[in-house]
């Protein structure tokens, strides 16, 4: 038992460094969003009987084709990328991955909130400035860098990238001011 746990390091290792050289930049990242993926998916679960919500195989599977299109999106920045790095626009970019990357950590944001939401209407009280904190990042990312530095604790943007506000709980420890 244990060598065949030894072989299952081995391999997990090896794919998770292979990745990681092919990656470059993009890995940890990416990394961060499978992690948070797993993490929003089990606390969505955990906060469907608090919303009201009946777990079933059907939103289960919307639930992971909603994941599994996060990395073609990742993809999708990974492709520009490339066509600007091969094209003859003669557009220099330092990094090879700046789209794949702004993708990346748009999703990373979106996750946190959804997690934080969950965690929210599970009951878990949370510190005030996390959700707007995380909203302004995002928000920064969708206005191609122009709210840069306007990030405060505590400070609430508008609402950005599709997603609804969600009215607090009471018991949330959030200030009237926060939400």
């Amino acid at each position: 038992m244990l060598s065949e746990w030894k072989k299952v390091q081995a391999v997990v290792t090896a794919m998770v460094a292979a990745a990681a050289v092919r990656l470059g930049i993009l890995a940890l990242p990416v990394f961060l969003l499978l992690g948070l993926n797993i993490t929003d998916y089990f606390t969505a679960i955990m906060a469907a009987p608090r919303r009201g919500e009946r777990i079933n195989s059907d939103r289960g599977m919307a639930g992971i084709k909603k994941k599994i299109s996060m990395y073609i999106l990742v993809c999708l920045g990974a492709v520009v990328d490339i066509l600007l790095t091969v094209s003859t626009t003669g557009i220099s970019i330092p990094t090879r991955w700046v789209f794949a990357l702004l993708v990346t950590i748009w999703l990373i944001c979106n996750e946190v909130i959804s997690i934080l939401e969950n965690l929210i209407d599970i009951g878990v009280a949370i510190p005030p400035f996390l959700l707007p904190l995380a909203e302004c990042i995002r928000e920064t990312i969708e206005s191609g860098g122009e709210t840069a530095g306007k990030c405060t604790l505590g400070q609430t943007k508008g609402e950005g990238g599709g997603n609804e506000k969600k009215e607090l709980p009471a018991g949330s420890d959030m200030n009237e001011e926060d939400k």
